[in-house]
């Protein structure tokens, strides 16, 4: 069974259209994520059989099982606001969002 972070490969492969085009061709998207997959699958297919495709919400099953899954990131992401503020004249990515 080959397990395929489905939201990676597709933030991937939009950030790769947005270096070569100034807006999403929906598309070239969707034809570069198929690609990708038929990819995994001829590359890993034989040896770990088929692919499943993983997608995560905003409340990942994981934090159910593993409460310490990604744990660290709120406070990462509030660090770095603070830096920012500080280099920003007073405004934060809070504010922005």
């Amino acid at each position: 069974m080959i397990l395929v972070d489905f939201n990676q490969v597709m933030i991937a492969t939009i950030m790769i259209n947005l270096r070569k085009a100034p807006a999403i061709e929906v598309d070239l998207v969707r034809h570069m994520v198929l690609n990708t997959l038929r990819s995994y699958r001829i590359r890993f297919g034989q040896k770990y059989g088929e692919l499943v495709l993983c997608h995560d919400s905003r409340d990942p099953w994981r934090r159910d099982i593993f409460p310490l899954y990604k744990a660290n990131r709120a406070k990462q992401k509030e660090s770095s606001l603070k830096a920012v503020a500080i280099e920003s004249a007073g405004v934060t990515w809070l504010d922005i969002i």
